[in-house]
C-alpha cells in the first residue's frame, strides 16, 4: 500500500504517541499539569482540519 493515505495515518499515529510520552513524563513530575496539557493536545489532534477556501 503506497497511497498517501498510509503515509498519513502512520504519522498521525506517531504524533499521538509522541503526545503520549510527553504526558507520561509530565505525569512523573506533576499529574494535574499532565491531565491539562494531555486534554488539550486531544482537543487539538481531534479537531478537523481547516479548509482553505
Amino acid at each position: 500500500m503506497k497511497d498517501g493515505k498510509a503515509e498519513e495515518t502512520l504519522r498521525e499515529l506517531l504524533l499521538v504517541a509522541g503526545f503520549g510520552a510527553l504526558v507520561t513524563g509530565l505525569w512523573m513530575i506533576h499529574p494535574p499539569a499532565a491531565l491539562i496539557i494531555g486534554g488539550g493536545l486531544l482537543i487539538w489532534v481531534g479537531l478537523p482540519k481547516r479548509r482553505d477556501e
